[in-house]
């Protein structure tokens, strides 16, 4: 079992010196969790191909600036700058060496996070997307996007709002998988695609032949989503899709968290992401 082999490491400051971040290898990849002192659960999960050392003193270097930081070179540190601001949060962090393929390793973050959800009844602060609610996140350093402070009165929603937690339920080919009511699979078809609408949806694609789940994905506009998938190969196979609409979707962290659950589930189902996911 891959689960039995995976060892976190001790919890180090985030904003120690270069003494601890010598403890960690050098030029290994893996994936590293954050967690604030005193507070139940953890802040972000993350994953890297490169270097965990390399991509933890990149973080650091951003939460501890002066001003929040751009959206690059790492995407979580003006969540956790902000939250460092407003709670003066006590920040951590452990790693996991692992050489799996960079697929299997994003579907090992995507089962910690689903993980999370599960034992703590929440999500994590700042992934999915999810920023604090009275802040604007920034851009890149290309586009120049300062993030800001909100005016009195408004709020970020990806502060507000945080998905129904789902039901670890079923096998991911089930009608019922996770709670959720899923269509009657169908050929990936112009006929079966063209009846259906542009609203909010997760999916998967199944084998036509086993009714495997080989893709699983989030979507502000199903048919649309759905019929850029059809003019993919897949092996030269035509495959399946199935749909499900009984929850909130609205908002684009609200459906990030709803399929990174998905996937966090097929992953310990199956030990591995589905065959198409992520690149494959």
């Amino acid at each position: 079992m891959m689960f039995e082999n995976l060892i976190w490491s001790n919890w180090l400051p985030l904003c120690g010196q270069q003494d601890v971040y010598r403890q960690i290898p050098t030029k290994l990849s893996g994936l590293y969790r954050i967690r604030a002192r005193g507070r139940d659960g953890l802040i972000y999960i993350g994953q890297t191909g490169r270097c965990v050392r390399e991509r933890l003193r990149a973080l650091r270097a951003g939460v501890y600036a002066n001003q929040m930081p751009y959206n690059d070179p790492h995407t979580a540190a003006p969540n956790l700058w902000v939250w460092l601001q407003d709670s003066g949060f006590e920040y951590e962090f452990s790693y996991l060496i692992s050489d799996l393929p960079p697929a299997e390793r994003q579907g090992l973050e995507d089962y910690f996070l689903w993980r999370h959800r599960q034992d703590y009844g929440f999500s994590t602060l700042c992934n999915y997307g999810r920023f604090h609610k009275h802040w604007i996140k920034p851009s890149n350093r290309k586009q120049g996007r300062k993030g800001r402070l909100l005016e009195d009165g408004q709020l970020n929603p990806a502060g507000v709002t945080t998905s129904q937690l789902l039901n670890s339920t079923g096998r991911s080919s089930d009608d019922f998988w996770m709670g959720l009511e899923w269509s009657a699979p169908l050929q990936l078809s112009s006929e079966n695609l063209n009846v259906l609408g542009n609203t909010p949806s997760v999916y998967r694609i199944m084998d036509s032949e086993n009714r495997e789940v080989i893709y699983i994905g989030e979507t502000k506009e199903t048919q649309k989503r759905l019929k850029a998938h059809m003019r993919k190969s897949w092996n030269n196979k035509q495959p399946l899709f199935s749909f499900a609409q009984n929850i909130d979707l609205s908002l684009p962290h609200l459906r990030h968290e709803v399929e990174v659950d998905l996937i966090g589930a097929y992953f310990e189902e199956n030990q591995r992401v589905p065959r198409f996911q992520y690149g494959q």
